[in-house]
């Protein structure tokens, strides 16, 4: 697979993209690995994105706070997350802002920590850190 397809927004389409196996190279320095009812994606041997079974998502930088962790990390975010950085640092930023489609009580950003669960995602939507 080459890198610019990969997109895997879900722990669904993670058991997709995995086709049966416990792991898969997936990108360049990528791959998915299920363990534990849940998959990783790995970038570097790293564990930078977890998908959980509950539909949790949590992401990481593991320290490299690089662009392509960036990257491989808002390849797997479901809208309306990406990660930007401003100046040096990184935010978890609500695109429906910058869509003008924002709804009552939305956050406009979130200040990146790493294993962060995603707003929203799993049984409860409430921001954990």
């Amino acid at each position: 697979m080459n890198v610019r397809d990969f997109e895997c927004r879900s722990y669904e389409q993670a058991m997709e993209l995995l086709g049966g196996k416990i792991d898969r190279k997936v990108c360049n320095n990528t791959a998915l690995e299920y363990r534990e009812d849940r998959v990783f994606v790995f970038l570097h041997g790293h564990a930078v994105v977890n998908f959980f079974r509950d539909g949790r998502i949590t992401i990481a930088s593991c320290g490299y706070r690089t662009v392509t962790t960036k990257d491989r990390i808002n390849r797997c975010l479901p809208y309306p997350w990406q990660v930007r950085q401003i100046k040096d640092e990184w935010w978890l930023w609500n695109n429906r802002y910058a869509m003008g489609n924002h709804q009552e009580g939305d956050v406009l950003k979130v200040s990146f920590v790493d294993r962060m669960t995603v707003p929203g995602t799993g049984p409860k939507s409430e921001i954990r850190q």
